[in-house]
Parts: C-alpha cells; sequence; structure tokens
C-alpha cells in the first residue's frame, strides 16, 4: 500500500518552517524599507545644504544668522565658527564654518559641512574681491 500523505507531525513541522522564513523576510523588508527612507531624507539634507552654500557664496559670504528654516523644506540650519591656525611654517589661519543640517531642530544632524575660510576673507560678510569672484573656501562633507 503505498502513502499519499504526510502525517500530522511532518505538516506542523513544514508549517513553522514557512512561518520562520516568512517572518525573516518581512523583517528584513522592514529594515530595507526604514534605511531607504533615511537615505532619501540625508540626501534631501545634502541637496538643502548644497543650495543654501551655493546661495551664500554667490551672495559674498554668510549669513550673521547662526540658525534658520531652510525654505521649502521641514529642515533647519545651524552655523558655528570657531578660530583655525596652522602649526606649519606657513602660519595660515582663518576660521572654520560648520553648517549642520537637521530636522525641525532636533539633535539628530543630517549633513554637517566645515569650512575653512582664509582670514582675508573671514568676515561675516564677506564681500567679493575686486574680480568679482566670491570668497574661496575648502570644505567637506561628514
Amino acid at each position: 500500500m503505498t502513502r499519499k500523505g504526510g502525517t500530522l507531525i511532518e505538516v506542523v513541522a513544514a508549517i513553522a518552517l514557512l512561518g520562520s522564513v516568512l517572518a525573516a523576510a518581512v523583517r528584513g523588508a522592514g529594515s530595507q524599507l526604514r534605511s531607504m527612507a533615511e537615505s532619501r531624507e540625508r540626501l534631501a539634507a545634502v541637496e538643502a545644504a548644497d543650495r543654501l552654500l551655493s546661495d551664500w557664496s554667490a551672495s559674498g559670504g554668510y549669513p550673521d544668522a547662526t540658525e534658520g528654516e531652510i525654505v521649502g523644506t521641514p529642515l533647519r540650519y545651524r552655523l558655528e565658527e570657531s578660530e583655525w591656525t596652522s602649526d606649519d611654517e606657513h602660519a595660515l589661519s582663518g576660521r572654520i564654518v560648520t553648517l549642520r543640517v537637521d530636522r525641525d531642530g532636533s539633535d539628530n544632524v543630517l549633513v554637517e559641512v566645515d569650512l575653512l575660510v582664509p582670514a582675508e576673507n573671514a568676515s561675516s560678510n564677506a564681500s567679493h574681491p575686486d574680480n568679482g569672484e566670491p570668497p574661496h573656501s575648502t570644505g567637506y562633507v561628514r
């Protein structure tokens, strides 16, 4: 005589195995969706920071306000300044302007940019040099 079905134990074991696989897949998909949402938010913050820096550079300097809203977004910016002097024989100096972008003033910084502004351009509202070029600065994004 041939058997056509599985025993109750085999069926329960198969259902338990299938449930475990499905649970792992759902957890993985949820994690992936959260990661994609965080990446989109961080990209929007980088684009907003880039737009701010471009606007400030075109206008010839950085604003006097140390914080503010980024128009058209739920994002805010904060500026912090600190003096900088090199330790080498060239004795370069200037200031470091740190731009931080966050959501609605939270402590969760989405993007941070440090700009090194040479001493000759270190005033808050540095004007364009005689050649019409914006003040030179170097920076990096964290």
